[in-house]
C-alpha cells in the first residue's frame, strides 16, 4: 500500500485545524449577535417608557384633561413618604418608606412590581436615600427633647444600601423666634458638584410650616449654613396654609424642578416649582397638579402628598402617599408627561370643586 506524502498529511491536518477554528468563530459570531438581538429586541427595558415598554404593560387611569396616567391597581402597599431611586446601571429601582417610625426597602425592576419589605433603619421617619460616591446617604428626620415634634435632620450611612450606620446630627431647630424654631422635618438632598443642598420642611411655634433650605461643601456634621425659607405658603389657594415634602431634581440643562406638597386647611395637593439657582423659586401657575381620584386617597387631608419623583424618557414617574380615610397609609404611583418645549410636567391646570 503506498504510504501518503508527509508533507501532504500535514497539509491535511492544518486543513483540519483551520475548519475547526473557523467553525468555532462562526459560532461565537452568532451566538453573540443572538444576544445582542435578545438585549435590545426582545427585553423591554426599565429606562424606557414608551407605550410599547413593559411598564405601560399595566393598566391605568386615563385622565385625558390632565394627561395623567394613574395605575388602575393603585396602591402600591402600606407606608408612607416614598423615596425612589434607580441603580446607575439601571437594572433596578429602590424604595425607602416609613411604616411607623422605622425606615423600609423594597426593591423593583420596573418601579411598579415590588418585591418583600426590608426594615433598614429603626427610629428615623422621612427619610431620603442617595449614592455619594461609594456610600449611600441617608437624611432623616429624629424626634429630639419634645416626643411630639420632630425636632432634628440627622445622617446615616451604608455600603450597601441596606445596613446604615448612624453619622450624626446635620440641623437643630432654630433659635426662638425664628422661622424653624418648632419643627424639622422632610429632609430632601441634592449634590451638584461639590456642594450639598439639603431642603427640608420647618415650623414655628405657631406651626406655620415652610420649605427651607442648608448648604454645605462636605455633607458632614456641623458644616451646614442655614439659608432661611426658600417656599412659604401662598396669600390665598391650595398651598395658603402651609408648604412642606420638597423633592428636587433636574429637569433641563441649569434648570431645577421642586415638588412639593401645599395645604389649604382642608386638603393636601402635590404641586411644583421652578429655579436656575437651587434657591429661588418661582410656583408654577399650573398648579396644582391633580387632584383626588381614586378611593384609595379620598382622603384630602393625609393626602395625596409626599411626592417621590423620577424623571425618565420625557415622563415625570411619580410615587405618593394617599389614605383612604383610616389609620392606614398608602403608596400609590402615577406618571405625567413632560412638555415637549418647556420639559415642566404637561398637566393642565383644573380648577378643585
Amino acid at each position: 500500500m503506498e504510504k501518503m506524502p508527509l508533507s501532504k498529511l500535514k497539509f491535511q491536518a492544518g486543513s483540519t485545524k483551520i475548519e475547526k477554528l473557523f467553525l468555532l468563530v462562526l459560532f461565537c459570531s452568532i451566538l453573540l449577535l443572538y444576544l445582542v438581538a435578545k438585549a435590545f429586541l426582545f427585553i423591554p427595558r426599565s429606562n424606557q417608557l414608551s407605550d410599547n415598554n413593559i411598564i405601560y404593560d399595566y393598566d391605568y387611569d386615563y385622565y385625558e384633561e390632565t394627561q395623567i396616567k394613574k395605575l388602575a391597581s393603585n396602591p402600591l402597599f402600606e407606608g408612607i413618604d416614598p423615596a425612589v431611586r434607580k441603580k446607575r446601571d439601571g437594572s433596578e429601582y429602590w424604595i425607602y418608606y416609613n411604616k411607623g417610625q422605622d425606615i423600609y426597602r423594597r426593591t423593583s425592576k420596573d418601579g411598579i412590581t415590588w418585591g418583600l419589605e426590608t426594615m433598614v433603619f429603626p427610629n428615623g421617619i422621612y427619610a431620603d436615600v442617595y449614592k455619594d460616591g461609594l456610600t449611600y446617604r441617608m437624611v432623616y428626620s429624629s424626634f429630639g427633647d419634645e416626643a411630639q415634634h420632630l425636632q432634628q435632620i440627622r445622617l446615616s450611612f451604608s455600603y450597601d444600601g441596606l445596613k446604615f450606620r448612624e453619622g450624626g446630627v446635620l440641623l437643630e431647630p432654630g433659635k426662638s423666634g425664628e422661622w424653624d424654631e418648632r419643627y424639622l422635618a422632610d429632609a430632601y438632598e441634592i449634590k451638584i458638584g461639590d456642594t450639598y443642598y439639603l431642603y427640608y420642611g420647618g415650623a414655628n411655634r405657631f406651626e406655620e410650616y415652610a420649605i427651607g433650605l442648608a448648604i454645605s461643601s462636605t455633607g458632614l456634621p456641623g458644616s451646614y449654613k442655614k439659608q432661611g425659607p426658600v417656599l412659604t405658603k401662598s396669600a390665598f389657594g391650595f398651598d395658603s396654609v402651609s408648604v412642606f415634602d420638597a423633592e428636587v431634581l433636574r429637569y433641563d440643562a441649569g434648570k431645577y424642578i421642586m415638588f412639593y406638597t401645599g395645604y389649604n386647611g382642608e386638603k393636601s395637593q402635590i404641586a411644583y416649582a421652578t429655579s436656575v439657582d437651587l434657591i429661588h423659586w418661582t410656583k408654577s401657575s399650573a398648579n396644582p397638579l391633580y387632584w383626588i381620584s381614586q378611593e384609595w386617597e379620598k382622603d384630602s387631608t393625609y393626602g395625596p402628598n409626599e411626592p417621590a419623583v423620577l424623571i425618565e424618557d420625557g415622563v415625570y414617574r411619580i410615587w405618593y402617599r394617599g389614605n383612604p380615610g383610616g389609620t392606614k397609609n398608602y403608596i400609590g404611583y402615577l406618571v405625567i408627561p413632560q412638555d415637549p418645549i418647556t420639559r415642566e410636567p404637561a398637566s393642565i391646570k383644573q380648577q378643585i370643586p
